[in-house]
This record gives C-alpha cells, sequence and structure tokens, in this order.
C-alpha cells in the first residue's frame, strides 16, 4: 500500500523552554532530543516523570495552504516574525494544557477557502510572562521551516 508522507498528518510540538521538559545540560544534547522529538513526536523520552506539557497540535501547511501563506506575507510585507505568527495560525488545530483548551480550536475563515486559528490564541500566548514572545517565535519558526523545507523521513 502507498502512504502519503507522514507530514500529511498533524504533529504535535512542545515549547523548549516548558518546564515539563527534561533536557540535557549540553547545548547540542538538548538540541538533538529536541530535533528527534519534533521528528518522531516521541517526547516521553525528554519529559520528567509525572509532568504534564502544554501541547500544540499543528496541521501540515503544504500545497494550497502554502501558497496562501507565501501570498499573504508578500501582499502584507510581513516580518520574519509575523510571518511566523501567520504559519502559526494557519497550522493550529489543537492546544492542551494552556487555561481554555478551546483557545486554537477556534479559526476564521479566510475568503471562504482556509481556516486558520484567530488571533486570540496568539494573544493568550503572548501575554505569557517573559516567554510569550519567544513560544509563539519558536513554535511558528518550526512550522514555517517545515512547511518549506520538509521533513526528513524519520517521523
Amino acid at each position: 500500500m502507498i502512504k502519503p508522507p507522514s507530514q500529511q498528518f498533524e504533529y504535535t510540538l512542545i515549547f523548549s523552554g516548558d518546564p515539563s521538559l527534561n533536557l540535557p545540560s549540553d547545548r547540542a544534547a538538548r538540541d538533538k532530543a529536541l530535533e528527534v522529538a519534533r521528528e518522531t513526536g516521541q517526547w516521553s523520552a525528554i519529559l520528567h516523570t509525572g509532568e504534564v506539557p502544554t501541547i500544540f497540535t499543528v496541521r501540515p501547511i503544504s500545497g494550497a495552504l502554502l501558497d496562501w501563506v507565501i501570498s499573504e506575507g508578500r501582499r502584507r510585507d510581513l516580518s520574519e516574525a509575523e510571518l511566523h505568527v501567520l504559519a502559526l495560525r494557519a497550522a493550529l488545530t489543537k492546544v492542551e494544557g494552556f487555561g481554555d483548551n478551546r483557545v486554537g480550536t477556534e479559526s476564521a475563515g479566510h475568503e471562504g477557502e482556509f481556516r486558520v486559528a484567530t488571533m486570540k490564541i496568539v494573544d493568550a500566548l503572548y501575554a505569557i510572562d517573559g516567554i510569550g514572545r519567544a513560544v509563539v517565535q519558536e513554535l511558528g519558526g518550526i512550522v514555517w521551516r517545515r512547511a518549506i523545507e520538509g521533513l526528513r523521513p524519520k517521523s
């Protein structure tokens, strides 16, 4: 049977600064552990026992949706940071373990064609003291790079 690439399915992300993560102190080992978890979706190896992280479920941005995000970026002359916000909004389908669990599942249609998460979730994330911007930019950047570069066949 022929299966679509794994990147055609939703995947989960956890912010690297989530206190539930038990990451190595060595920078290279830390980066590698995060890379493997992000590519495989296997987070349990880097979680503190009994801790529950905030989990962001995102869909891949590909095809026509990717074209739309790129076009919006050009039309609106978006900075890299703004493009990461748009990418996260285009991909986000669910947030677990962050206040109102419905936040992030709300979406607004764009010309009746594409559904993107409303700014409510982005505003809620930015409001996190000290790390809000980092959460949005890290996750949005991951989604954006995965959309543009694709995913190695590890996951």
